[in-house]
């Protein structure tokens, strides 16, 4: 009997940290995924955009009546929501559904989340990155783990938990969270969510890289594009067998849906253009007309200025000409576009 006391006594004093640890995270619940309101985050930096992204929709999808959906990776949250619907239906009503970090997986299951809830899904516009294409699976990180919902509940939950409280333990993280460090870039203009649209709004980002775009546009920073380049090659690497299986079942549930949709392909800055078999593939499970390849402008993908920074996130100019181009006059050869002077 006493030796069973003891083990349990050093089992408890061993399980103390942990335990202090996760009563931590419960109390300060960081990445607002257990009792905190996502949507009212002051740091929306922390949180997970597929969690935001998911809760948005759920709140409003019987109010707004949500139709029309933007797809893809925080590349496609700078596609304007008031630009696109220009292109659509009058009575048209749409949000971003995207993710950090997307995967085709990623996008397949927001469309089968859609239905599953009782949604409709009239238009679409499917927004990939060329390294997406490469992206067999969502990374192990807080910031893009799915939305459990998506996933179907369950032990997606305990998963996702898990993957958050392994974020949390990190000691940088701790520093940053608790001694409030995690503050918005003062070159880069921020604004809220709009929690209708699921957008944030890049007018005062914009308007600031146009006016200030030798500060902006630093050695330092055009020497990070540079860093960054080489982890998109420039030869076209082979698209993985799942990743094929999701654009064909993304093609097929669109199809299924009778959906009004596009497919836009972006470049990175200096990354691989686009390969023939996949283009080839792409074209004949979506329809032909709807597919819009960029990754071989070369005049678009060389010049760091068209991008905010060096994750390629396009500025939001060019976004909206691409959608000139996509539905007003489509295309699929090289983009001729213009920025603002700066």
């Amino acid at each position: 009997m006493h030796n069973i006391k003891k083990f349990i006594s050093l089992t408890l004093l061993a399980a103390t940290p942990i335990m202090a640890f996760f009563a931590l995270y419960a109390w300060l619940d960081p990445f607002c995924s257990l009792w905190r309101n996502p949507l009212l985050s002051p740091q929306q930096q922390l949180v997970n955009r597929s969690l935001l992204s998911t809760e948005v929709y759920l709140l409003n999808r019987h109010s707004q009546g949500y139709d029309s959906f933007i797809f893809g990776s925080s590349i496609s949250g700078y596609f304007s929501i008031e630009v696109w619907k220009k292109h659509l239906p009058p009575h048209a009503s749409a949000m971003h559904f995207d993710a950090s970090s997307e995967t085709l997986q990623g996008i397949a299951q927001k469309i089968d989340f859609i239905i599953r809830q009782g949604g409709n899904l009239r238009n679409a516009l499917i927004v990939i990155e060329e390294p997406m294409l490469r992206r067999s699976q969502n990374s192990i990180y807080h910031l893009y783990t799915p939305h459990p919902r998506l996933n179907g509940g369950g032990l997606h939950w305990i998963e996702f938990q898990h993957v958050n409280f392994t974020a949390f333990r990190q000691i940088d993280f701790i520093k940053e969270h608790i001694l409030k460090n995690a503050k918005p870039s003062p070159e880069k203009p921020t604004s809220p969510l709009n929690l209708i649209t699921n957008e944030y709004d890049y007018a005062a980002l914009e308007q600031y890289v146009v006016s200030q775009a030798d500060n902006y546009y630093t050695p330092q920073l055009l020497q990070k594009f540079e860093e960054y380049a080489p982890l998109f090659p420039q030869p076209p690497a082979p698209v993985e067998a799942s990743n094929l299986h999701w654009l064909k079942y993304i093609a097929t549930r669109l199809h299924q849906l009778r959906c009004n949709y596009a497919v836009i392909v972006l470049p990175t800055y200096r990354g691989a253009a686009l390969d023939c078999l996949t283009a080839q593939l792409m074209r004949s499970w979506f329809e032909k007309e709807r597919v819009f390849d960029f990754t071989h402008d070369e005049w678009l993908k060389n010049n760091p200025r068209h991008y905010y920074d060096p994750v390629s996130h396009l500025r939001t100019p060019l976004c909206n000409q691409i959608l000139q181009e996509v539905y007003v006059k489509p295309n699929p050869g090289l983009l001729y576009l213009t920025l603002p002077q700066e």
